[in-house]
């Protein structure tokens, strides 16, 4: 049998070629196969290995889509992404991996280089993924590797941080930025002595010292590593370059890897101070070979200080290679004391995928009893979450995430002083988690209100609906600094003709105003400038203008009835559009407008009385109307719930055709066979009564009822 030290190097390019470029996992499941000392392992894996290609013919052949080749190695990989920790390894396996595998003190060594993008702290209660194993396209999980639990010696040039190099500190309230020689960090620490304002100087300690690793349940997040360290050392404290002692160990290394450059990783940890502050290192090394332990090594993330809640710690690949993570915890004897003692917290989901940053804009000052919204965005399009790291000053509700914009709502506890939010963004299957970032303000005590701002101005939609942005009005001091006024703030129409305003009423809470249910109906293209007030206070909007018409609302009638004739057509057709609130014709009305005599005695409609709208309009080509001649007729248009709309007067202007004969004068009789003492007259008239003065129709007469008369 073969072990993987027989293997030429030749061989394992071309393994790595033919795996493009994925993580390693089938390499070391290969090296845990053939490895003569851990035939457990083997057997196990072996199970898994033949486990998980079976699933994923039985996959392809029932039938469950099509399953491309990528996909299948993406599945292969998620079923063999099995973590080795401390409690799977018997205790003679330990002891043999602990004694091949962690690299001596001079092994340790290399280069060292930092990261740009050094990770700032966030909140405890932040939490990546609750300890969940990941899964989806994301270019994999790293292993850990039962590493002794013991002290190390990192050396200078690799614990480069831990030189007594001169620290100096910026800010007044925490977290604090400490700045070395070409580097940065944040404590929470308020270091101020000479000796805290170096770096600390690695040094050996006494039999006294003791070290572990665990895994222990955090809050919020599942099962986390811990490293854990604590005793004393017996050193001059300060020595001569007037710095304090640090403690190293112990370590934690990670499987190999091997990754391509432009792909980014990340981790969360955190730290506690125990018998005296923390101070810990987070490695990438880029080994020399794929199972060594030295290379050059690369600082992703350094802490010093008394807590450090979980952050995000992420970097990015800038050469293709083999690498593994290595974390270290530390202590540093920042009392002088010779007492040690500190742990790191290391989540166990490390990852490897696409670079991830967010983007938080920088939150202003504001007064106390205030509040204010944020914004942030992740490359990834995830939503961005925010933890307030000073709740004793300020709380940061929920995030709402719309178009890859996250916003949340700070709000201040009324007292004065620093606020910091910290923004995180999870992985999804493209993107490893970004980087923690942390904003700072102050909340200040303000003046009384003395001016009103528009944090957000408005921005108008359709008319009548409720603006496409809503304004939001702040409530600011002489100085500028927002207030905790409650007032009310009202919105009116400055200028711009036809337009209305509905919800424009708010009351204030911590300063702002938010118009969250402001509508304007106007005219489109028609600008209208809004003013808010509050007593004395006002503040002008930009110009808006409704982008297009809204809902169907109300009748209007753009061609006025004209009577003509009794009983004939119309001389003018009526017609009727429909509009919505603001006035704007609705193109897309099909709405049925119905018509009828509103008011004018002894008059009726003829023709169509009920028209469907065609684009918005409902023309009344063939409507007539019967009446009396010079009598006043109004018409009412309706449809539905829309706001009807009545006509002008509307007068006949002639009688119409003959429909009808009326008797005028009535006979009287006389002597029988004699001329008829009073002759009868007869009307020739239209339907609606009207004498047609022009009729010269031939009337007869005869006897209707009676006997024997002639």
């Amino acid at each position: 049998m073969h072990t993987s030290a027989d293997r030429s190097k030749n061989d394992r390019n071309e393994n790595r070629q033919t795996e493009r470029g994925r993580p390693g996992f089938i390499v070391q499941i290969a090296d845990l196969l053939i490895r003569p000392t851990i035939t457990l392992r083997a057997c196990l894996l072996l199970v898994v290995l033949v486990g998980a290609v079976l699933s994923v013919a039985v996959g392809v052949s029932a039938g469950v889509g099509k399953v491309p080749p990528g996909q299948v190695w993406d599945r292969l990989v998620k079923t063999l992404a099995i973590r080795q920790s401390p409690s799977q390894q018997s205790p003679s396996q330990a002891g043999q991996a602990d004694k091949k595998e962690r690299p001596s003190k001079s092994e340790s060594s290399g280069e060292v280089r930092d990261l740009p993008n050094a990770p700032q702290p966030t909140d405890l209660t932040v939490g990546m993924n609750n300890g969940v194993t990941r899964t989806g396209a994301i270019q994999g999980l790293i292993a850990f590797e039962n590493t002794a639990a013991s002290t190390v010696f990192l050396g200078p040039s690799v614990a480069t941080r831990t030189q007594c190099g001169q620290l100096s500190k910026q800010g007044t309230t925490p977290p604090y930025t400490m700045t070395g020689p070409g580097y940065s960090y944040l404590t929470y620490n308020n270091y101020s002595s000479s000796q805290n304002l170096r770096e600390g100087r690695e040094v050996v300690p006494n039999g006294g010292y003791s070290t572990s690793r665990s895994t222990e349940s955090v809050a919020g997040r599942g099962s986390m590593i811990t490293l854990t360290s604590g005793g004393n050392i017996s050193v001059n404290n300060p020595n001569s370059q007037g710095c304090y002692g640090s403690v190293f160990g112990p370590e934690l290394w990670t499987a190999p890897f091997e990754a391509t450059a432009g792909m980014a990783l990340s981790y969360d940890w955190a730290a506690q101070g125990g018998g005296d502050d923390y101070e810990t290192y987070g490695f990438l090394v880029k080994l020399d070979s794929p199972t060594s332990y030295t290379g050059t090594t690369t600082i992703i993330s350094y802490g010093r200080g008394t807590v450090q809640p979980w952050t995000t710690a992420a970097g990015s690949i800038t050469e293709s290679g083999w690498y593994r993570f290595r974390f270290v915890n530390g202590t540093y004897d920042a009392s002088g004391g010779w007492a040690l003692g500190a742990k790191m917290f290391v989540d166990p989901n490390v990852v490897v995928g696409l670079p991830n940053t967010i983007s938080f804009v920088q939150p202003p000052d504001r007064g106390r009893g205030s509040s204010m919204i944020i914004t942030a965005s992740a490359t990834s399009g995830e939503p961005v979450t925010f933890t307030s790291n000073t709740t004793t000053i300020c709380n940061v509700g929920a995030s709402t995430t719309v178009n890859g914009v996250s916003t949340a709502t700070v709000t201040s506890t009324n007292v004065a002083g620093v606020c910091t939010i910290i923004a995180n963004s999870a992985y999804n299957n493209d993107y490893i988690s970004a980087p923690s970032v942390a904003r700072s303000f102050t909340f200040v005590n303000p003046g009384p209100a003395a001016q009103l701002a528009i944090v957000t101005p408005p921005v108008a939609g359709v008319s009548g609906a409720v603006l496409a942005t809503t304004p939001i009005i702040e409530f600011r001091d002489a100085s500028g600094y927002s207030t905790s006024s409650t007032a009310a703030v009202t919105a009116t129409i400055l200028s711009g003709a036809g337009g209305t305003l509905g919800g424009a009423s708010v009351n204030a809470s911590g300063g702002v105003a938010n118009f969250s249910s402001l509508s304007l109906a106007g005219l489109v293209g028609t600008n209208y400038v809004l003013r808010f007030t509050s007593g004395s206070m006002t503040v002008d909007s930009g110009p808006i203008s409704p982008t297009g018409p809204g809902t169907a609302a109300q009748l209007a009638i753009s061609a006025q009835p004209v009577g003509g004739n009794s009983g004939a057509v119309l001389a003018t057709p009526p017609v009727v559009e429909v509009l919505d609130s603001g006035g704007n014709r609705v193109p897309g009305s099909t709405a049925a407008v119905t018509v009828a005599i509103q008011s004018g005695a002894g008059g009726t409609l003829g023709g169509t009385t009920t028209v469907n709208a065609v684009n918005g309009v409902a023309t009344f080509s063939n409507l007539s109307l019967a009446g009396v001649v010079g009598t006043n007729y109004v018409l009412r248009f309706t449809s539905g719930a829309l706001t009807a709309v009545n006509s002008g007067n509307v007068t006949p202007s002639g009688p119409g055709a003959a429909t009808q004969l009326a008797l005028t004068t009535a006979p009287a009789g006389g002597a029988s066979g004699t001329a008829l003492p009073t002759q009868p007259v007869v009307t020739v008239r239209d339907s609606a009564g009207n004498t047609v003065t022009g009729s010269t129709a031939a009337v007869t007469v005869a006897i209707s009822s009676g006997t024997g008369g002639t």
